[in-house]
């Protein structure tokens, strides 16, 4: 789980402007001991316990319609305005403010969950 619920990225975007998010598809991150890229992962690549553990936390995802740890655009850091990023899209902004980003993970703060997220996610 992130230390902050979205990163700024200092960029601000105009509703109705269309544009183009592009990440380095050989980047890496790991979510635990699950090594992803910028696309993330899905718990139907897990088995056992570990993918029923997984799956009774997909309710909790933060953005549940995108896989775990993708990377997430967001203007504003409101949850209506969210989109999956990935390895690239093309994407007209709903509103218009700033740009913020996240890997789709557990939206839940406890201190049981450690900071899975290596890197900087912008």
């Amino acid at each position: 789980m992130s230390k902050t619920d979205y990163s700024a990225s200092g960029v601000f975007v105009e509703r109705g402007e269309r544009y183009h998010f592009e990440v380095d598809p050989n980047q890496r991150w790991r979510d635990g001991d699950i090594v992803c890229g910028p696309e993330g992962w899905r718990s139907s690549a897990l088995s056992g316990f570990k993918r029923r553990a997984v799956e009774a936390l997909e309710s909790r995802r933060r953005y549940q319609v995108a896989p775990w740890f993708v990377i997430i655009g967001a203007v504003e850091n409101d949850g209506d305005n969210q989109f999956s990023i990935g390895k690239g899209i093309k994407w007209t902004m709903p509103s218009r403010g700033e740009l913020f980003t996240y890997a789709n993970d557990v939206s839940l703060r406890c201190a049981r969950f450690p900071d899975h997220q290596i890197g900087d996610n912008r």
